[in-house]
């Protein structure tokens, strides 16, 4: 989720199953001394040119190192590192520190029907270590994780003294992002930097091939006619590739031809990314500062106009807001001239909701919009991502 709306807010203030660990590790190779190497999370020049894509993938997702070697963890978007100990699973983790929970004492309901979710406070990585000269120690009992930084950030230093093993990290945001590093005995020789980078470019191969194959499968538009001779056009707001590492975050297509009076039905089929569909510009409601206030929270005031960011606001006193809250839209179902604001809300996938423990009464995957106004073009954007951007011309 990168993002100029979740950047804005969540930078400055702040797997539904267990996690099979790869059985293939990159070989180990003889080396005098274990290197320091570096997982990055995403890769955004690596994305090919006029596409708005994001790689939910650490790279690599799999590497071996000896015991009390000193692993880098650098974050190019909006993700974390979080390595779990053996009795911790990613699904687990999701569930409990993921970043998105129920709102579960306000049930008054959204305009678009949903139930209140709030963006989860996710702890920032420890202030006390992470850098090369006292990097973190993850000992295989205890979590160890950064915090969610918009990149590019770190690199995260964590030095790895668990026993010998394979242990899971994965990033909290994503739910398809996992990874795992294999500890070895201490004096074992693991990754060198050569296989590393080896491993790194065929995995972009990989993924990028696997981009342009889904953009393909679904850049396309399909239609119903209605009885009263109008036309529901259906198409995508954002997809993923198959294994949930690539997300395009583009509408497909980039512009639909329909009549007045049709209407036109966005559907989110990734399991990686929420979207909305946003008319007609960035209205900055896709989270929300409030302030407990029994069972419907109140509106946090702004320290200064226009506000940035959660520090921005307060709830008295100087206390920061209670919590940031997913917007949910403004219930708007028509739009009659290109100066409408209407608003889906976030919305997501059930594959990326169950994860974090969303029940479908609290999201939607899918809006639609009728066109009953002047013809014309009509700009719509998703609040989330930044340029994802689409147009509707309305033909009379």
């Amino acid at each position: 989720m990168q993002d100029v709306g979740w950047r804005t807010w969540v930078g400055a203030g702040l797997a539904s199953a267990s996690l099979l660990v790869p059985m293939f590790f990159l070989a180990p190779a003889v080396v005098a001394a274990p290197p320091n190497l570096t997982v990055r999370a995403d890769m955004p020049t690596a994305v090919p040119k006029g596409h708005n894509w994001m790689f939910d993938d650490f790279f690599p997702r799999t590497l071996a190192v000896p015991r009390g070697s000193t692993v880098n963890f650098q974050l190019l978007g909006f993700h974390t590192a979080t390595l779990l100990p053996h009795s911790v699973t990613a699904a687990s983790d999701n569930r409990s520190r993921g970043i998105i929970g129920l709102d579960r004492d306000d049930t008054t309901p959204n305009p678009n029907g949903t139930m209140h979710t709030l963006l989860r406070g996710i702890a920032r990585g420890p202030a006390s270590c992470g850098t090369s000269s006292k990097p973190c120690v993850f000992n295989g009992t205890s979590i160890v994780t950064t915090g969610p930084f918009f990149g590019p950030s770190g690199p995260f230093a964590v030095k790895l003294t668990a026993p010998p093993g394979a242990y899971v990290f994965h990033c909290r945001v994503h739910p398809a992002m996992n990874a795992s590093v294999l500890v070895l005995p201490a004096g074992r020789a693991g990754t060198t930097p050569s296989q590393l980078r080896a491993a790194v470019a065929a995995q972009i191969r990989t993924d990028v091939r696997s981009g342009l194959e889904t953009e393909r499968a679904f850049n396309h538009v399909s239609r119903v006619r209605n009885p009263n001779g109008t036309t529901t056009w259906r198409m995508w707001a954002g997809a993923d590739s198959p294994s949930g590492h690539v997300a395009v975050n583009e509408f497909l297509p980039r512009n639909v031809p329909v009549k007045v009076g049709d209407s036109v039905r966005w559907i989110v089929s990734g399991r990686s990314e929420p979207h909305t569909v946003t008319f007609p510009t960035e209205l900055h409601t896709d989270l929300i500062a409030l302030c407990e206030d029994g069972t419907t929270d109140r509106p946090a005031t702004p320290v200064h106009n226009p506000p940035r960011d959660p520090t921005d606001f307060t709830c008295g006193g100087g206390s920061p807001p209670d919590e940031i809250e997913l917007g949910g839209g403004n219930g708007r179902h028509n739009v009659t001239s290109r100066t409408v604001k209407a608003d889906s809300g976030v919305m997501m996938n059930a594959a990326f909701g169950v994860p974090f423990g969303v029940p479908p009464a609290a999201r939607i995957d899918r809006y639609r919009m009728r066109f009953t106004g002047t013809p014309g073009t009509y700009a719509y954007v998703c609040q989330i991502h930044e340029h994802m951007e689409g147009t509707i011309t309305v033909h009379g």
